[in-house]
């Protein structure tokens, strides 16, 4: 993935001899103020493939950028598609400014070779491997003696292969806790200790990747922060949102389902179902919701709907994932179920009304989620985790 314009620079650069046309600067005999940066090497991560917005440097990085250059740390910059690799290097080179106005030139000359080559990164695959992107920013700070690198990421957080792969059921909404115990582990993410990364716009997208809902684009953030965090690294989100084109690329990547929120329909025949990111999920391994916002205003329509049609009874089926032992996952259900119950008898409907039971994972679409290891499939665990009401004829 060299982009064609610019070549991989492999050897000693001076910024006079990369810009044509960049001043000569002679007479340098004051001594350059280099500032503490807690770096010694700056990486670059950035997607290259189809369902996120072309790459750019944000503004609340350039600091960042500016000071790396600044104390001649060695920058790369890896692109990510089905299969990452160094798209840049940029050897060794000097900023040879013999005054703070030569100085400046020099590092806005380099700052601009950075962006151009940020913006020109192409794919060369189908696919997006984030975690396998990470792995070869940390090998390259490694490769540099980088003890404490800076790592920038600049991806949607989807990739549809590798250590996590989005596209598959549930995982946009799994436990961040979980997929980091299920993951970590495993060594597909190399020990970030020392690093400090920076991950921007995760969770946005463009087409053909359909925009995520407001719980999975937090969720998907939560995922990769508690991963990296639990690998070692000091994370900060950047969480700019990105909606700029695509880069132009023939070369493909899977795209992630879209939640849709549930409509309330008292005359439904099959069963609504809230999953984990809705507004009536709940947070890990408690009968608390989420997100208490907007559990309070579906409550509110469906008691609304209730309220309307007097006759009108309601069943609350509570399910989970296949942990713990079978008890204790028909009482965190029957909990679950009865919270939602609660609720309602809350808002003025007759407890006679209500049936809440909780099945745990004895239920006819319980889809099995453990793995043969024995640990847990997050994605599916998260699909298992529902609370699904059914509003009977009779």
């Amino acid at each position: 993935m060299i982009p064609s314009h610019l070549p991989l620079l492999t050897r000693t650069l001076k910024l006079v001899a990369l810009f044509a046309g960049l001043a000569v600067l002679a007479g340098c005999s004051a001594e350059k103020t280099i500032p503490e940066v807690g770096t010694d090497g700056l990486m670059i991560v950035v997607s290259a493939h189809s369902n996120v917005s072309a790459a750019n440097i944000p503004a609340e990085l350039e600091p960042i950028l500016d000071a790396a250059i600044r104390s001649e740390a060695p920058i790369a910059i890896i692109g990510i598609d089905g299969t990452p690799e160094v798209s840049w290097s940029s050897g060794d080179y000097e900023i040879t400014g013999a005054n703070p106005t030569a100085t400046q030139e020099d590092v806005d000359a380099m700052m601009g070779a950075v962006t151009t080559m940020v913006r020109g990164v192409t794919a060369d695959s189908d696919g997006a491997n984030l975690a396998q992107g990470v792995r070869v920013a940390h090998d390259m700070a490694k490769a540099n003696a980088s003890s404490r690198p800076q790592i920038i990421v600049i991806d949607s957080g989807l990739p549809d292969t590798g250590a996590i792969d989005m596209t598959a059921p549930g995982m946009t909404l799994a436990d961040p806790a979980e997929v980091s115990a299920a993951v970590v582990p495993t060594g597909l993410v190399p020990d970030l200790k020392g690093a400090s990364m920076f991950l921007v716009g995760f969770g946005y997208s463009v087409a053909p990747q359909p925009p995520l809902s407001p719980a999975q684009t937090n969720n998907v953030t939560g995922i990769w922060s508690t991963v990296f965090a639990d690998a070692g690294a000091a994370v900060t989100v950047i969480p700019v949102p990105r909606s700029a084109d695509g880069p132009a690329t023939a070369f493909t990547t899977r795209t992630v389902v879209a939640e849709v929120s549930p409509v309330i329909n008292v005359a439904a025949v099959e069963p609504i179902v809230f999953g984990e990111g809705s507004s009536l999920g709940f947070q890990p391994g408690l009968s608390d919701f989420r997100y208490g916002v907007a559990a309070a205003t579906t409550l509110d329509e469906i008691a609304a709907s209730l309220l309307q049609n007097p006759n009108q009874r309601v069943h609350i089926l509570g399910t989970a994932a296949g942990t713990d032992t079978i008890e204790s996952q028909v009482k965190l259900a029957t909990e679950r179920a009865h919270a939602v119950r609660n609720g309602l008898i809350g808002r003025g409907i007759d407890a006679s009304r209500i049936e809440a039971i909780g099945v745990g994972t004895q239920w006819d679409g319980y889809v099995y989620d453990v793995r043969p290891d024995g640990t847990l499939d997050p994605g599916l665990a998260a699909s298992n985790r529902t609370v699904q009401i059914t509003f009977p004829t009779s």
